[in-house]
């Protein structure tokens, strides 16, 4: 049985450690002053591990894009309980970031994601996710939208 210990501070952060691998976790009102903080906690977050400079922001950009998604498209309908929480935890060779608001859910096979007009003012977050990014998935979830991004990184740079 594995033991998880959570810890939250007032900022409505939460660590849990399990088999020494550490899995932030930030739950921030779905509203477009959370984006700069969402973004901060995936620079802190990723600060603790061993990442090149270059996949930190490629990272940080990409979880940006993912978050702005969830506010623009992400509002749960009622108003209650509209949350984007985003979570980072090492994987094996990399890390997987997943951000998950309460709106009306969007499901993308974004391996046949059109190429996006890249002079538009909108429409290309998906597009610079997939190009910074070695994984992007919108797996169904029972509420809302859930964006999984997966980094596999070479440590050395």
């Amino acid at each position: 049985m594995s033991r998880t210990r959570k810890r939250m501070s007032r900022t409505g952060k939460r660590e849990s450690r399990e088999a020494n691998r550490t899995c932030h976790e930030l739950v921030m009102p779905n509203a477009p002053d959370s984006l700069h903080d969402i973004r901060a906690f995936a620079a802190s977050a990723l600060g603790e591990m061993a990442l090149g400079r270059a996949a930190v922001w490629d990272i940080i950009l990409a979880v940006g894009e993912a978050a702005t998604n969830c506010v623009l498209h992400g509002q749960a309908k009622n108003g209650l309980h509209n949350t984007i929480t985003t979570k980072i935890q090492p994987v094996r060779g990399g890390v997987r970031i997943t951000l998950q608001d309460e709106g009306t859910g969007f499901f993308a096979d974004v391996g046949t994601w059109p190429t996006p007009d890249l002079s538009s003012e909108k429409g290309r977050g998906i597009f610079i996710m997939k190009t910074l990014m070695d994984g992007v998935e919108y797996p169904r979830v029972a509420q809302g939208t859930c964006c999984v991004l997966t980094k596999y990184v070479d440590r050395r740079h």
